[in-house]
């Protein structure tokens, strides 16, 4: 019986602050949440990731 991986947050953020997605995740393969980001409006851009190892939460800033 292994252990239940940590759930992973992903949280993307446009660079005025606003929250315009969140997802969870029980998955280590960070391909698969990176996929849901195709339903950010057109022209959205990845700014930077930024990973907490205790919590695996994962941080997109967007334009």
């Amino acid at each position: 019986e292994g252990l239940q991986p940590l759930p992973t947050d992903i949280l993307i953020y446009a660079v005025n602050g606003t929250l315009l997605r969140s997802y969870s995740y029980r998955s280590s393969d960070l391909t698969q949440p990176l996929l849901l980001t195709t339903d950010l409006p057109p022209g959205t851009y990845l700014l930077n990731i930024m990973a907490d190892k205790q919590t695996t939460r994962k941080i997109f800033f967007v334009i």
